[in-house]
């Protein structure tokens, strides 16, 4: 298995719903080249447990579609939520989070699938 398959890294370990701007600097990216010659695009996945949602940057086999088919993948970005659930943080320390609306979920997504 090449080493470019294992690439993982947590971006954020929490996410917060009101946050709406998300930036990362990445040294240790691998190359475009190196990516694009394995066939390989970056996958942003949000984690599905409700005790900690991380997001998490990893490498994926690009999924066969005719509509990316010519395109280079170091430009594409696969963006997974399943299973995923929004939620909002305790008010108080220590108390229950609140799982978020149908709306507030989607809202969530949507914003985060615009960048």
């Amino acid at each position: 298995m090449s080493k470019l398959k294992l690439f993982r890294v947590v971006l954020q370990r929490d996410i917060d719903p009101e946050v709406t701007s998300w930036d990362y600097f990445m040294a240790n990216l691998p190359q475009a080249k190196q990516t694009n010659a394995a066939g390989l695009i970056k996958c942003l996945s949000l984690s599905p447990s409700e005790a900690s949602q991380q997001i998490v940057l990893r490498l994926e086999q690009t999924p066969q579609s005719r509509v990316i088919h010519n395109e280079s993948l170091d430009k594409l970005l696969l963006l997974s939520a399943s299973g995923f659930r929004l939620q909002w943080p305790a008010k108080l320390r220590g108390g229950p989070k609140r799982s978020a609306t149908g709306k507030e979920h989607g809202d969530f997504l949507t914003q985060l699938a615009s960048y």
